[in-house]
């Protein structure tokens, strides 16, 4: 039990880690360029959509039954079997029901707290200023915090030794120093160890197939009639032998 909570707390953790450095880095701090300088909000045609998904999903969770029994028919189709003993089942133990309560308190909550925010807002004003300025008179892009700043003490000091960023330093030794140079490279321990490699070798492997590929859309057709060829032949031999 303990385990699992500790799993969760880390599981946790570092998906707000993972949040805030996207948060400072997009959002917080100077423009870094022209077209960050002049972001605005899209338009409501496209706002719009996004809002009916989101208004789909949130009803999703409030009310699962009756979204478990819309995709019954659609799943009997597809996959050849029902939803009708599952769904007893969780009907049996009000499953559902709990489920769909949990998420209208957890909606409420959050409803709330947004309509809070929007009458603070609306009461209190709103004053635009650099996220960053540090008390400097003229902040630029390239005085202001980083997405290393933001995760440097969890992944610098709390992390294993495999985990941590690799650092390259050549510091300068002459009497009259030349410019040194600092490298850090952020790359995941799985994508060093494990991913990189195997797609590497992969990659490596199958480019031998590359005659297969040519880029002809003529050729990507014949591929397809071929297939489908081959598969209508294959039904009619398959009943000719279920007939013998």
């Amino acid at each position: 039990m303990l385990l699992g909570v500790g799993v969760l707390a880390l599981v946790g953790a570092l998906a707000l880690l993972c949040f805030v450095r996207l948060v400072g880095i997009v959002l917080l701090g100077e423009p870094r360029s022209d077209a960050a300088l002049h972001a605005h909000e899209s338009s409501r045609w496209m706002t719009a959509p996004l809002a009916v998904l989101a208004g789909l999903c949130i009803l999703a969770a409030i009310f699962p039954g009756v979204l478990v029994k819309a995709f019954e028919g659609v799943i009997g189709e597809v996959f050849g079997f029902s939803l009708a003993p599952f769904e007893a089942a969780l009907e049996a133990s009000s499953a559902l029901a709990v489920l769909g309560g949990v998420n209208v308190v957890i909606w409420g909550m959050l409803g709330l707290m947004a309509l809070v925010f929007v009458l603070a807002r609306r009461r209190g004003g709103v004053v635009a200023d650099a996220t960053w300025s540090c008390g400097y008179l003229a902040p630029a892009a390239t005085m202001q915090y980083t997405g290393q700043s933001f995760s440097e003490m969890m992944v610098s000091r709390l992390f294993l030794r495999s985990f941590r960023p690799k650092t390259h330093v050549v510091s300068p030794r002459e009497v009259f120093p030349v410019a040194g140079k600092l490298t850090t490279t952020y790359m995941d321990t799985l994508t060093r160890v494990m991913y990189q490699p195997l797609f590497n070798w992969l990659a490596g492997h199958f480019s031998r197939l590359r005659w297969l590929q040519q880029g002809k859309i003529q050729v990507y057709m014949m591929y397809f009639v071929v297939v489908l060829l081959l598969a209508f032949a294959w039904q009619v031999v398959r009943q000719w032998l279920s007939y013998e």
